[in-house]
């Protein structure tokens, strides 16, 4: 069962072989396993923090109590090492558990201050590979984990995505770095796995209906992946196909996962939005809490791309909001290219 957290403060030789991984600082018999940091941190939790595969391995096999012990932020070891992303200490940490047969909570299950299991926090931290061995390998109900925010671990895959174009966005931001170096030679390493749609998709067969649940902001993962800057398509094709009853969720304001791509989504993306035709055509005349078609958003946001796409799926232009205003207003109201479109589909407004 779970010991309680050691009250003997660590000393700072014992600190720093824990840093260094110098474990023979445990065969002298000077560390009884009580003790801890002021963060109550234990010997595990640092030797985690520095990736010290031989010190965890013989501190386990003498205090393998240690596992299930938490620091000041109900950290256990397992949510250190999601942080790092070492898939070969989580395998260690996992197999000392199971032989040690230890009664009590399961580590990788427990929750730390804020309600985040090791499985959301390897995803904050995009240590993806990571991620997918705590689902695959150890314990796939993680996927049914809600932190304090209302967050599953599919939430955190999506918000805290990491997409091909990082790639581009690190090397721009370093070249100023580089620039100045006068010469120096920078090396930028990247994961093997660095695109999120592998992992997304796992979370998804694992545990579709999370694409339907609202974080603490009113946001599912699928209106959450609409609502980036640049909209997430391939992670709103998989919750779509996995999860199609997720569309019918509304954000806090009504607003569907199809009003948000508008607000957000500013370049020709025809040929992909057909391609989920079938699941946009149920919701391409719902309105906000404001009366707001997805066609009245459109062309507020001057989005011709949107527009014209809202035509070919015959959208309805003659819906009238709470201001009494319809699409078809609006588009009367805009420029040249606008009103051509607006003759070429002859959509009338009707008052």
């Amino acid at each position: 069962m779970e010991k309680m957290e050691g009250t003997n403060v660590m000393k700072n030789e014992v600190y720093k072989a824990a840093v260094k991984g110098d474990w023979t600082v445990l065969d002298n018999g000077s560390v009884s396993g009580d003790e801890c940091t002021v963060t109550k941190a234990n010997i595990l939790h640092i030797a985690v923090r520095h990736e010290q595969y031989d010190f965890i391995k013989t501190a386990l096999g003498k205090f393998s109590y240690l596992l299930c012990q938490r620091n000041s932020d109900n950290n256990t070891p397992f949510h250190i090492a999601a942080e790092v992303g070492d898939t070969r200490i989580l395998e260690l940490l996992v197999s000392c558990y199971n032989k040690a047969a230890l009664e009590g909570l399961v580590p990788w299950r427990v929750k730390n201050s804020k309600g985040n299991t090791p499985l959301h926090v390897a995803l904050i931290f995009a240590n993806l590979q990571f991620a997918k061995n705590l689902v695959m390998t150890v314990d796939p109900e993680l996927t049914t984990f809600v932190n304090d925010s209302g967050q599953t671990p599919l939430h955190l895959a999506i918000r805290y995505r990491v997409i091909d174009d990082d790639r581009e966005s690190v090397l721009d931001a370093m070249k100023p770095m580089i620039a100045s170096n006068r010469g120096g030679i920078y090396e930028v390493q990247f994961p093997l796995e660095e695109n999120s749609g592998h992992i997304i998709t796992l979370l998804l067969k694992k545990n579709s209906s999370a694409a339907c649940l609202q974080d603490s902001n009113g946001l599912t993962p699928l209106l959450r992946a609409a609502s980036f800057k640049t909209p997430d398509m391939l992670a709103i094709g998989s919750m779509l196909k996995y999860c199609p009853q997720s569309i019918e969720v509304c954000d806090a304001f009504g607003k569907t996962f199809f009003h948000l791509l508008i607000e957000h989504l500013h370049h020709d993306n025809s040929e992909y939005l057909l391609s989920i035709e079938e699941s946009i055509r149920s919701i391409k005349n719902c309105q906000d809490l404001y009366g707001n078609t997805p066609a009245h958003l459109a062309v507020k946001e001057g989005n011709i791309f949107m527009v014209r796409f809202l035509l070919r799926i015959s959208a309805k232009f003659t819906i009238k909001n709470e201001e009494g205003v319809t699409a078809a207003d609006l588009l009367q109201q805009q420029g040249d290219e606008f009103h051509n479109l607006l003759m070429k589909k002859q959509v009338q407004s009707h008052h």
